[in-house]
């Protein structure tokens, strides 16, 4: 089944890349691309100025393709839809899809011709900057935004007023802006590959949590064999995750005490030079020992095939969870976050940090910078103008606080004195209702993985609200989260880490497609490998091999030059 998947997105992507023309960033490119920035549509004068509302003065409709949340039951009869229409004139219709399936939904919607006027994605599902440059630059089909920040900006010039290099980070190399990126540089979103252990099993069976990867298989090898949950039953799933779940692979995380491990683009800097963790030598020890996990029944199989939604079944089994470990941001993934004393399950889950490896690597994921895309406007779009006032509306901390968590006096309100955020510094907001960890589905909001800008802890609306310090509690969730990270993943990763960068426009259709096939058979193989189904020591030349096939020496030569490039850029 992995297989078929993978193979299925592959030939879908090879199909957009084939649909796209030559994309060569010739002079003509250049000045087209340029002149659609200063093409104003018929529209325009139906639109009000920047930072007046309403938006538009008489009502019109767009399209949207969105990330459906599964605790949100409705986006069309929803708190933040209809207020949002009150306050902007601008109906929407949505193109929902769920999570797992929207990296592969919005390719198909683009390969086929049939897509809306915008997309507005959250971090996890948003465009790559490969994205960018093949439907931006080479296929025209998003709209650049260039003339419309000029024109139209509010929120987003503020905040390229707090984020210096956000106008830069933006801008692709024909000079134009193809799309908005979510600025959110959360503490425990910037270190997002996790591992959540089951504090309560290793407290009956008396052990501490993991360091190392010879204390994790011990743990995983007490998990299966000493009945931690004691029920007298055979049924402990030591370890597992999620296919099509950020951060939801243990292998991406385990991978990390071999070699650093970036699921993104697995590049890393190899004395100063950009590399390939997957053709190393530390890869090839890093199968072996998860090899190992899976022969002894600690390493779930499931993991390459199941979804989130049905780990959180094991996970709150009613008559108790039978999961030891899984591999994700955080429990309110695979539990209920909830004050219901019965209910407390998420509390026995602890997260583990990067274990120290045999030969000492022992590294935490990056990703942080600020990277792609989460709202586009399309060549389907005959309200552009508009279109971007909606997206530069959400950069703001009114827009953003109306669709992340709904109606004041519904869902949050002002903070009182005395009442400290994250930080200890005074809060300004309260949650009267948690929604997005806890609690029956609603339509209060637009829910969590939507396109949005809260900023971090420090300087934006995720720091403003009021938490409990007590992080056994609903309230206190995100302080437990911050300080998890802080005190086990923040900093953890390399000194010097590859950051995304933009293409030339000449290479990106080439690039994208070494990136597809390079991709696909790296994670291929590396199930394959843990399971089994190919002997690490036997086959490892032909997959090196395979690698060199499909071109790792031109990627690299392409990334490197571009990564070169930015770091002149930036001294």
């Amino acid at each position: 089944m992995k297989k078929v998947v993978f193979g299925f997105i592959s030939i879908m992507l090879t199909l957009s890349i084939l649909l796209s023309g030559c994309g060569s960033a010739n002079k003509a490119d250049k000045d087209n691309a340029q002149g659609l920035t200063n093409e104003e549509s018929k529209n325009a004068e139906n639109v009000n100025p920047a930072g007046v509302f309403p938006i538009v003065k008489e009502k019109i409709t767009l399209s949207a393709f969105i990330p459906h949340e599964a605790i949100i039951s409705d986006y069309v009869n929803n708190d933040a839809t209809i207020e949002l229409e009150k306050r902007t004139n601008i109906k929407l219709t949505f193109i929902d899809v769920p999570l797992d399936g929207v990296q592969e939904k919005k390719r198909l919607l683009l390969a086929s011709g049939d897509y809306p006027d915008i997309f507005m994605l959250g971090e996890a599902q948003s465009f790559s900057n490969e994205d960018i440059m093949l439907y931006g630059n080479s296929q025209k089909i998003f709209r650049p935004m260039n003339d419309l920040i000029d024109k139209y900006g509010f929120e987003i010039k503020k905040k390229m007023e707090i984020a210096k290099t956000l106008k830069t980070d933006m801008t692709t190399p024909d000079g134009n802006i193809y799309g908005l990126p979510i600025y959110e540089p959360t503490y425990h979103t910037t270190w997002s590959q996790k591992m959540w252990m089951n504090q309560a099993w290793l407290d009956k069976l008396n052990l501490k949590l993991p360091e190392t990867t010879d204390e994790l298989y011990t743990v995983l090898k007490a998990f299966k064999e000493k009945d931690p949950d004691g029920n007298g039953k055979a049924d402990q799933i030591p370890l597992t995750g999620a296919v099509k779940w950020e951060n939801g692979q243990p292998q991406h995380f385990i991978m990390n005490s071999f070699i650093y491990t970036n699921r993104k683009n697995f590049f890393f800097i190899n004395n100063g030079k950009l590399d390939y963790a997957p053709s190393k030598p530390e890869w090839k020890e890093g199968i072996k020992y998860m090899n190992k996990l899976y022969k002894d029944g600690l390493f779930d199989p499931a993991a390459f095939t199941q979804t989130m939604a049905q780990v959180k079944t094991l996970a709150t089994n009613p008559e108790g969870s039978v999961v030891g470990a899984v591999t994700t941001l955080h429990p309110g993934h695979f539990t209920v976050i909830s004050d219901d004393p019965n209910n407390q399950l998420h509390n026995d889950y602890v997260a583990v940090a990067p274990l120290k490896g045999p030969q000492g690597a022992q590294y935490a994921a990056y990703f942080g910078g600020i990277q792609g895309a989460g709202f586009v406007i399309t060549d389907k779009c005959k309200n552009p103008e508009a279109a971007f006032r909606l997206g530069d509306y959400f950069y703001g901390e009114e827009g953003t606080l109306l669709i992340t968590e709904g109606l004041e006096g519904k869902t949050w309100a002002k903070a009182e004195v005395g009442q400290k955020d994250i930080l200890g510094r005074q809060a300004k907001y309260i949650r009267i209702v948690y929604t997005h960890v806890a609690g029956a589905s609603n339509n209060f909001n637009w829910g969590n993985s939507m396109f949005r800008n809260r900023g971090s802890e420090f300087d934006g609306l995720r720091g403003y609200f009021a938490y409990d310090q007590d992080t056994t509690k609903l309230a206190g969730y995100e302080t437990r989260l911050f300080q998890e990270t802080k005190n086990k993943y923040a900093g953890k990763e390399p000194k010097e880490v590859f950051t995304s960068v933009f293409l030339p426009a000449k290479e990106t259709d080439e690039a994208f497609q070494l990136k597809v096939n390079l991709e696909d058979y790296v994670n291929q193989s590396l199930v394959r490998f843990i399971t089994g189904d190919l002997d690490v020591e036997k086959d490892w030349d032909s997959y090196l091999k395979k690698l060199e096939d499909l071109n790792l020496k031109r990627y690299l030569e392409i990334y490197g030059k571009a990564y070169d490039d930015k770091k002149k850029l930036q001294n």
